[in-house]
């Protein structure tokens, strides 16, 4: 009796199976799984782990858009924050691709915070522990439909205009402070998990969002009329 009351609780559907993962999630990271599912399902790659990390340190609403303090410090804790709406791939790097090790020292001589990077194609790039991804591609389309805006998870619709401006001003929230802490280009790529995504795709997320966002413009203006930041072009 209780395995056939069991059985007759699960979900019927694939919708019903998202809803009941997205209500599980706890109330108080609503708005944190919020901001990674929308990155899933709208970014332009996969997105590896540090850069989430970085992405929920930052809010396009404050004067200074990144605050390091707010960084995710594991973020393979979004695996258990989000639930099985998420998953992780492991990163397979092609062996005939040479990787130079090199060491990044702080110029505090009393932090001891040596990093390890791995050079490909002439770019600098952290080594990643993995991409992070929608778990499956009904996942996405269950959270643009309409089906979910008439249900109990409505919290978690999202718009492919809204998604795409929110990560345009995250973006270039993110590429704002480098002129305003003159680093170099190999500081910006070294230091900055982000950094890469933000400067080859903000352009992208911007002309996807609306054409009348002018939260988006004014970013983009403040952005392009710097006269420092090489780590655009």
């Amino acid at each position: 009796m209780q395995l056939r009351k069991a059985l007759q609780s699960l979900p019927k559907t694939l919708d019903e199976t998202h809803e009941r993962l997205l209500l599980s999630i706890d109330e108080d990271y609503t708005q944190y799984a919020l901001r990674v599912l929308e990155w899933l399902a709208f970014s332009e790659r996969p997105m590896y782990l540090d850069e989430i990390a970085e992405i929920v340190a930052v809010d396009p609403t404050r004067e200074r858009g990144y605050d390091p303090d707010e960084r995710l410090e594991n973020p393979a804790d979004v695996l258990t924050i989000c639930r099985s709406l998420v998953t992780i791939l492991p990163i397979k790097v092609p062996s005939d691709i040479p990787a130079i090790r090199v060491s990044h020292v702080a110029e505090d001589p009393g932090i001891d915070n040596e990093q390890h990077v791995v050079i490909h194609e002439e770019r600098l790039t952290h080594t990643h522990s993995g991409q992070l991804v929608l778990a499956h591609f009904s996942v996405k389309e269950f959270l643009v439909s309409n089906r979910i805006r008439a249900g109990p998870a409505s919290v978690y619709y999202l718009s492919r205009q809204n998604s795409n401006a929110y990560i345009a001003k995250v973006c270039l929230s993110y590429l704002l402070q480098f002129d305003e802490h003159g680093l170099s280009v190999e500081d910006v790529y070294q230091n900055f998990s982000l950094a890469d995504y933000a400067i080859h795709t903000w352009d992208r997320h911007a002309k996807a969002s609306s054409a009348d966002d002018e939260s988006v413009l004014e970013l983009a203006a403040k952005l392009l009329a710097k006269d420092s930041t090489p780590y655009l072009f």
